[in-house]
Formats: C-alpha cells, sequence, structure tokens
C-alpha cells in the first residue's frame, strides 16, 4: 500500500499540476507551491509551540494526554504535507491544520489504538499491563574526602604488609 501511494500521488499532483497549469498560468502554479510552503511552516513553526507549551504544562501537573501528542505528530505531518509540491497534499496539511479538525483525528487515534500503554516521564495513561511501580524521589551524590581516601589506603597497605 506505501509504495502504491509513492507512484500514485505523483501523478496524481502532476495531473493536478498541468489541469490548473492550463487554466491559470504555470507562474500562479509555481507562486503557489512556494506560498504554501512558506505559509505552512511559519503555522506549524506557531502551532507546533503552543502544542509543545500544553503537553510540558500537563505533565508538569502529572498529567498526560496521548491526544496531544498525537496532534503535536499530525501537526507536523501537516508541515510535512505542506512543504512537499502538491495541491492535493496541500489539501490535506490545510485540513490537518484546523484545530477541530486535528483534534478529532487524533481522538480517532487514541480510541483506535485501545489498549494501548503511553508512559511520559513516569506517568501512566492507559495500560492494561502491570509494568511494576514507579516510585519518584531525588538523590544526591556526596564527594568523597581526599584525605579520609588517602587515610584509608594508608591503612590498607598497613594492613598487607607482613607483622614482625
Amino acid at each position: 500500500m506505501p509504495l502504491l501511494i509513492f507512484i500514485l500521488l505523483p501523478i496524481i499532483e502532476l495531473t493536478i499540476f498541468i489541469k490548473v497549469g492550463e487554466v491559470t498560468g504555470a507562474l500562479f502554479v509555481i507562486s503557489a507551491i512556494f506560498i504554501s510552503a512558506m505559509l505552512g511552516v511559519s503555522i506549524v513553526r506557531h502551532q507546533g509551540f503552543s502544542t509543545l507549551r500544553r503537553v510540558n504544562e500537563k505533565l508538569q501537573k502529572g498529567e498526560s494526554s496521548a491526544e496531544d501528542v498525537i496532534s503535536g505528530f499530525l501537526l507536523a505531518l501537516a508541515g510535512l504535507l505542506l512543504v512537499l509540491p502538491g495541491f492535493l497534499t496541500d489539501s490535506f496539511g490545510v485540513l490537518l491544520l484546523i484545530p477541530p479538525v486535528r483534534l478529532f483525528l487524533a481522538k480517532y487515534l487514541v480510541k483506535k489504538g485501545g489498549g494501548q500503554h503511553f508512559q511520559f516521564y513516569g506517568f501512566n495513561q492507559k495500560s492494561h499491563t502491570n509494568h511494576g511501580d514507579v516510585f519518584e524521589g531525588e538523590y544526591t551524590q556526596e564527594q568523597d574526602d581526599p584525605e579520609r581516601l588517602n587515610y584509608s589506603q594508608e591503612s590498607r597497605s598497613q594492613s598487607k604488609e607482613p607483622k614482625k
């Protein structure tokens, strides 16, 4: 199936380029490709940072949202589709830029995922299997005192010497 997409998609895009070019001219087609790529990159950059910030805030609160993570992935996919030259890929990319469409698709993908296990920084969302307990804690590593190290090395070397 993916191989079929890689073969059919360029053929469909070229056909659309030719048909649109016959009606509007080649300059319009070329400028539309460049403008859609530039707009797509800037929109994705703006929405991508807001999605990343929202996911980070939820993780700080101890919540994890698979919808937000998948929404971020769909946003990256939208950027890729907008950067690729073509009216069909641009159409799908623009659809993925619309937040309600992206959220609907993200919820659908999470629902379709069923019993999948999502784990973000130790926070579990949905799991039907036991992966063990997660314990939070802190530790510190203390530096060894050089005088104490020298003393312990001296005492070891003295204990290894044969007693007279």
